[in-house]
């Protein structure tokens, strides 16, 4: 965990850089895998300071978004543009959450970055259109010069993207601890908990599907259950 003091203005700039460097990776150069959930958010999570958060959060999105693919017509929900708002949000929100794994962060999280996924979406179908203009005006250029300008200029607006999803799940983030910070009980962390168990499971779900295995569902269901009832004979033990 890291204090609010240590999440100063120049860890922030150099982390949404670094968000905007992965999303180029994923869309224009390198193609290394660099942008996938498990590398961006321990990445991410690195030059925030969360990284072992980071990473939890990062495999679960890993499983989530396994199998996704931006075939033909299909585009699938974008799952860079999750990962960098996911642990963006992340790192505000874990020192409002002591004690070990932090899994309310991890819950919230993981809704900030699911949204965020499907504004991802949208911004690659915008992205898809405005390359297409951009091609087209290419090919009516006969000097090279011109020609690599415009394939140049459709390099801005997926680093755009990926620094704006990371300062919109930052902004979420500050906001959310805010309001955590002002509950109190542990009525809300152990509802959280338990969300964040129930995302596990879908993302296993997801997972399983992914890769062709009958009655996926079923599976996850029954490993959820299994964890949800260990987890609540620890809640009832412990009191």
């Amino acid at each position: 965990m890291i204090p609010e003091a240590s999440m100063s203005p120049a860890r922030l700039a150099l982390a949404a850089a670094l968000a905007a460097l992965l999303a180029l990776e994923r869309k224009a150069f390198l193609q290394a895998m660099l942008a996938r959930p498990l590398v961006a958010c321990g990445l991410l999570g690195l030059a925030l300071g969360v990284p072992s958060e980071a990473l939890l959060l990062g495999a679960a999105l890993e499983l989530f978004f396994l199998g996704t693919a931006n075939l033909g017509a299909n585009v699938p929900d974008q799952e860079f543009l999750a990962s960098a708002a996911g642990v963006s949000c992340l790192a505000f929100l874990v020192p409002a959450f002591p004690g070990p794994g932090a899994s309310g962060a991890l819950a919230i999280a993981a809704g900030v970055a699911l949204l965020f996924g499907k504004l991802g979406q949208l911004s690659d179908r915008l992205g898809e259109r405005y390359n297409e203009r951009l091609l087209l005006a290419s090919a009516a250029e006969r000097d090279l010069t011109r020609q690599l300008g415009f394939a140049l200029r459709g390099l801005w607006l997926p680093a755009l993207a990926g620094a704006l999803a990371f300062a919109g799940g930052a902004t979420l983030g500050l906001l959310l601890r805010r309001a955590m910070v002002s509950l109190s009980g542990e009525v809300v962390p152990r509802a959280l908990g338990f969300a964040w168990l129930g995302f596990l499971a879908a993302a296993g779900a997801s997972a399983v599907r992914s890769i062709r295995v009958e009655r996926a569902e079923l599976w996850a269901g029954g490993a959820a259950a299994l964890v949800a009832g260990i987890q609540l004979a620890q809640v009832l033990a412990s009191k």
